[in-house]
């Protein structure tokens, strides 16, 4: 059983175990510049999350409490998001974040939306890179934090790029069963946050509308990473981080996209 130590944004740490080489590796090469091997002494104390390799797929042991999962990165990622989610210092969202201008643009949407496609497309048209799965804002200055991982795009998402005359640079990873793709531009410092665009895809239509801020909290109520509590400390966030400029955008064709970013 081997373990490797990964950096979290608040400057904590978990532990990831296992016996399985192939997984100990891809997730040194996916967490990277955060993830490195540990020693016996730093285990201590971390949370940990053991993936044992059984039987085609990995028995998880979280605690006392004991699971059989056939997506152990998938396990990795939300035991990461669990142990962030009582730090009162950080929110995190679901979507992807990009850099123009010095400020930061998010793409707030579900799984299978097609933002990870057009978070690649805008970083081969030159936006920096912040965030892709899970961005992580500051509570209390509302800065967008920067915490590199790769882009992890399936089969489709790609072909759409190769449509468009896109090839970047990518390599299939048989673990993961993603292509990973590391931007070339990446934005490695907090920003501020310029706008909030909740995506829908279209067959036909190129649409950016604005949002009152009712609409605002409703959507923003389905934007976390993580399920938070309820509570009054969390809508009074909520209410907070619904004054900046939201958008609901609604497209078509990718280059609509980028023409909203940059005006």
């Amino acid at each position: 059983m081997e373990t490797i130590l990964i950096a979290l944004p608040n400057r904590h740490a978990v532990a990831i175990a296992s016996n399985s080489a192939p997984l100990i590796d891809t997730l040194l090469s996916d967490y990277a510049p955060h993830c490195r091997r540990a020693s016996d002494s730093e285990e201590s104390g971390l949370p940990t999350l053991i993936l044992a390799a059984q039987d085609g797929g990995f028995v998880v042991t979280e605690g006392e409490a004991q699971r059989f999962t056939d997506s152990p990165f998938q396990e990795v990622s939300d035991f990461i998001s669990r142990t962030l989610a009582g730090d009162t210092s950080l929110f995190m969202l679901h979507g992807a974040a990009l850099e123009y201008k010095g400020e930061a643009h998010l793409f707030l949407a579900v799984s299978g939306s097609g933002k990870t496609t057009l978070a690649t497309y805008l970083c081969e048209e030159g936006f920096p890179y912040m965030a892709e799965d899970c961005i992580y804002l500051d509570r209390g200055s509302l800065m967008v934090l920067p915490h590199y991982r790769p882009i992890h795009m399936r089969e489709g998402g790609l072909d759409v790029l190769h449509r468009l005359g896109m090839k970047p640079q990518s390599r299939w990873d048989p673990m993961l069963e993603r292509h990973v793709i590391h931007p070339e531009r990446v934005c490695d410092k907090p920003l501020p946050i310029k706008r909030m665009y909740f995506i829908e895809r279209s067959e036909s239509e190129n649409r950016m509308l604005p949002l009152s801020v009712p609409e605002r909290i409703q959507l923003l109520l389905h934007a976390p990473r993580v399920a938070y509590p309820m509570n009054r400390e969390y809508l009074t966030f909520l209410m907070g981080l619904a004054q900046a400029d939201c958008r609901r955008l609604i497209y078509r064709d990718l280059d609509f996209v980028k023409f909203c970013l940059q005006n």
